[in-house]
């Protein structure tokens, strides 16, 4: 169903995107393994279930090709475009829902900051970046002499979810909703920890995955552990996993966060772009 006219030339139309439309998705994707992961992973994961739902802009109703896609998942939201689009009638669809943050390129969350005003609650902005396997510093992707570094298990959830309480991003999520997220990402995407004297004291794991490409997210290392290279050490041994199966790492950080800025040049990641998260409510 169009839920913009479109009888005009040049006047966007939006309309929700269902499973006839899947080729579509791909093809506006192919090529942009990191902008588009998270549409990919989910269109991967989940295609058109009930939690899922998709929606296109169009430049006309007799367009093949989305020109942008927004994405819902539950109280989320990503806007993918391939390149810079005026999203303002993808932007009244996504808020007219009741998103707890959306996410996606600079550019594309610019009309979004305009339009929300007052409904938003912080925005960061972040670095996007990615590790081309040529840049990789392998020799990193070790244990620490007085700790080590290995995958999680489904026995490591509470623990995950002790060590990431009130770190950034998850602060708005109570221990049991931090546990639900942690044992997804245990047993359906992947997560290196460190374990010191039979503590959790760092860990980092994939949010998205592709065929060819992952997000490195929840990159966290607890306070009184900093400084000693175990959040180095997690986030090449992620690393280390990903290029051996193909698969490229992608990840963002904010933009004023030195250490973390440091620690991936040091691995090799490369920034190729800005990300912006946008929060909303209290």
């Amino acid at each position: 169903m169009w839920e913009t006219a479109g009888d005009s030339a040049g006047v966007p139309v939006v309309r929700r995107l269902t499973g006839p439309d899947e080729s579509a998705i791909k093809e506006r994707l192919h090529g942009d393994r990191g902008f588009g992961l998270f549409v990919a992973c989910n269109l991967l994961s989940y295609g058109f279930s009930s939690g899922v739902c998709y929606w296109g802009q169009y430049r006309s109703p007799a367009d093949a090709l989305p020109e942008a896609i927004l994405m819902i998942v539950g109280g989320s939201a990503n806007i993918y475009a391939s390149s810079a689009v005026d999203i303002t009638p993808l932007t009244r669809v996504a808020l007219s829902e009741p998103l707890r943050f959306i996410m996606g390129r600079e550019d594309l969350m610019t009309p979004i900051e305009a339009v929300a005003g007052k409904h938003i609650r912080r925005v960061e902005a972040h670095h996007f970046a990615d590790l081309p396997a040529q840049r990789f510093t392998r020799q990193l992707a070790h244990s620490p002499a007085d700790a080590l570094v290995r995958r999680g298990r489904t026995q490591d959830i509470d623990g995950l979810a002790r060590l990431y309480f009130g770190a950034p991003g998850f602060e708005d999520l109570s221990l049991g909703q931090i546990r639900n997220v942690m044992l997804d990402r245990v047993t359906h995407l992947r997560t290196c920890l460190v374990e010191r004297d039979d503590a959790i004291i760092a860990a980092a794991s994939t949010s998205a995955e592709s065929y060819t490409a992952a997000m490195i997210g929840g990159v966290w290392t607890t306070p009184t552990a900093r400084g000693r290279g175990y959040g180095t050490a997690v986030v090449a041994t992620l690393c280390a996993e990903l290029l051996r199966e193909r698969i490229k790492p992608y990840l963002f950080f904010l933009i004023n966060n030195g250490p973390a800025e440091h620690m991936y040049m040091k691995i090799g990641f490369r920034v190729i772009g800005n990300w912006k998260v946008i929060y909303f409510g209290k």
